[in-house]
């Protein structure tokens, strides 16, 4: 099964999980990608709904609290912190950016563009596509 950033738009999200478990067949997968790091929380989660960002020990402890065993995880998209903490997170803790600005930035934000910094993030992103193929971790806080 995937759930692919769904989970934190459920207010219970171990409950959730628990559900999507029973469902499941014995020794199923589940593939999961969520929101991470809390510390990057702003007005673009409050837009979308999210009730939370995840660590990996966050969602970690949540799926084995569901009944989920992890065979596998870690962060992707590595190279995007630091640029949503400079243009999201720190105008949404100073105040100048709120949910209710949100709209028409989010969408020129997901746009697909061309360009160098599109080529860059290609590159990035084939790295890391090369990596979780071969199941090395993206993130020193990844468990097994």
């Amino acid at each position: 099964m995937g759930l692919f950033d769904v989970v934190e738009h459920i207010e219970n999200d171990g409950a959730f999980l628990e559900s999507i478990g029973m469902l499941m067949k014995k020794r199923g997968l589940l593939y999961l990608t969520v929101p991470s790091y809390p510390f990057l929380w702003s007005a673009e989660d409050v837009y979308a709904g999210h009730y939370r960002r995840y660590s990996l020990s966050q969602v970690s402890e949540v799926l084995r609290g569901a009944g989920f065993m992890i065979e596998y995880s870690t962060y992707i998209f590595r190279f995007l912190p630091i640029p949503i903490f400079l243009s999201r997170t720190l105008p949404f803790k100073f105040g100048s950016i709120g949910p209710e600005n949100v709209g028409e930035s989010s969408s020129n934000d997901h746009a697909r563009k061309a360009g160098p910094l599109q080529k860059l993030m290609n590159s990035a992103l084939e790295t890391e596509i090369r990596m979780l193929a071969k199941r090395k971790k993206c993130d020193s806080e990844a468990v097994v």
